[in-house]
């Protein structure tokens, strides 16, 4: 089934965000827009609203906005699933070899990439991060 994802480089691997892309695009998956953010902690605090309460939310805002990031979307067969897979669990040392956070992630934190875990979690983060592709992507 054709479908949307969104992903975010984060800031750690921001110097191999057109190797990730093309590791992306290489895999099905096409960018069909991206764009370079700033995120802020508003922004931060709807992405990733389940996490508001965890201990570690205070550091991750503080290294989600230690740098820019790229934010994009991606088209393609199963998008979510398909993304989700490239990027591997959460944890790059137990993600699986050859997976984005494996090859490119340094801890739970700085894990390379975010993508969006369903599709609800999609349309959230379109409406914060791409708001001028909502009425695109409904057509």
């Amino acid at each position: 089934m054709e479908e949307y994802s969104l992903g975010i480089i984060k800031p750690d691997a921001m110097p191999h965000c057109y190797e990730i892309l093309s590791i992306i695009e290489e895999n099905g998956l096409k960018v069909i827009s991206q764009k370079t953010v700033h995120l802020d902690k508003q922004s931060l605090m709807e992405i990733y609203k389940e996490l508001i309460n965890e201990k570690f939310f205070p550091s991750f805002c503080d290294f989600m906005m230690s740098g820019e990031c790229l934010a994009f979307v991606v088209e393609g067969t199963n998008a979510i699933q398909a993304l989700n897979e490239l990027a591997g669990t959460t944890d790059p040392h137990k993600a699986r070899p050859g997976s984005l956070r494996n090859k490119f992630g340094t801890d739970i934190q700085k894990n390379a990439i975010h993508s969006s875990k369903d599709r609800k979690h999609f349309e959230r983060e379109l409406k914060i991060l791409f708001p001028e592709l909502i009425k695109f992507l409904e057509d």
